[in-house]
């Protein structure tokens, strides 16, 4: 159960794997 990323990047969060 890891946070999740850190939006430092311009544009839409990454999709979250789904586990």
């Amino acid at each position: 159960m890891a946070p999740p990323p850190v939006q430092s990047h311009r544009g839409p969060p990454p999709p979250q794997p789904s586990g």
